[in-house]
């Protein structure tokens, strides 16, 4: 029988072929699929997209050592759609939103989201949050 790989060594090969697959899948997509099938994302809403993903992480990754509170999820949760509400009723209103904006609105609310936690729950964000 031949060698079991190691943890490490299979991990490496699983992000490789992760890290492969999708920009395969990507230029298959381009070529293969006629773009009347594209989704055309108007520049505003992609900006928003963009950064309310990097916010979710961050905030997942700002709070993971605490994962095992559901209060915590919930609350981070209705955080999150009250954003997500909030920033759609305006993105509805200011057509043109420069996506430079978010970088100065996402530290604050990220912050405020941090703020809103601990006075409910009393719980304060991990200064050594990993995966």
């Amino acid at each position: 029988m031949g060698a079991a790989i190691r943890p490490q060594r299979r991990d490496l090969i699983i992000y490789i072929a992760i890290g492969a697959s999708v920009p395969a899948a990507m230029m298959a997509w381009v070529y293969l699929v006629p773009q009347r099938f594209w989704v055309h994302v108007a520049r505003t809403w992609f900006a928003f997209i963009f950064f309310t993903v990097f916010l979710g992480i961050f905030l997942v990754k700002l709070y993971w050592p605490h994962r095992k509170m559901a209060k915590l999820w919930l609350l981070l949760g209705l955080l999150m759609a009250i954003h997500t509400a909030a920033y759609i009723i305006f993105l509805r209103h200011v057509h043109q939103w420069p996506a430079l904006w978010y970088v100065f609105t996402m530290p604050i609310e990220g912050m405020l989201f941090a703020l809103i936690v601990k006075i409910c729950l009393n719980v304060l964000p991990s200064n050594r949050g990993r995966f």
